[in-house]
């Protein structure tokens, strides 16, 4: 597609900073599009841009800004829950082991559950980011279909199970 630059930038991390790109459409060195003309830059602030003659360099700036997680870490619910409730289960050693889903620090916790296939249901993740009504861990934690519930000593109670929903459904961040 001559109208357009992809960047791939997958499995580079950016600091929060101002960057800016710079795209030659003038001089020895220009961008041509696949009918060899020359890259028409003038980067007025909106797409599509250009003056509608070839030439002319393409400036922008933008920013990089990590996102503030608002809502409960998984550090807190890893102190809260999965260590004292879940962890001794979901051990290497416990009775859990088989699933290979392990609890026992927020590290495991992440890497075990997160964009992870269930066991039981390798359709559906156990946890789905931004996504707790398909999250297979919801299923669990509120008893929904034939999934049973976990704990197996009962239900965990209604506000701790809000906080793990809001974590999801926040991206269910490290």
């Amino acid at each position: 597609n001559p109208a357009s630059a992809v960047f791939d930038l997958a499995g580079v991390t950016l600091a929060d900073d101002t960057y800016r790109v710079s795209l030659a459409g003038a001089g020895a060195s220009l961008i041509l599009d696949t009918d060899a003309n020359a890259l028409d830059g003038e980067f007025s602030g909106t797409f599509p841009s250009g003056n509608g003659v070839a030439g002319g360099n393409f400036t922008v700036q933008f920013a990089v800004a990590t996102p503030v997680q608002l809502g409960p870490t998984l550090d807190e619910i890893q102190t809260a829950v999965l260590t004292p409730v879940c962890s001794g289960c979901h051990s290497p050693a416990g009775a859990a082991a088989a699933t290979g889903l392990f609890l026992r620090d927020a590290d495991e916790s992440h890497m075990s559950l997160v964009s992870v296939p269930s066991v039981a249901d390798p359709m559906i993740l156990r946890v789905a980011p931004a996504d707790p009504v398909n999250s297979y861990l919801m299923h669990k934690l509120q008893n929904i279909g034939d999934v049973g519930v976990m704990p197996p000593t009962g239900m965990l109670p209604q506000t701790t199970i809000d906080v793990i929903r809001e974590w999801i459904a926040d991206g269910a961040l490290r």
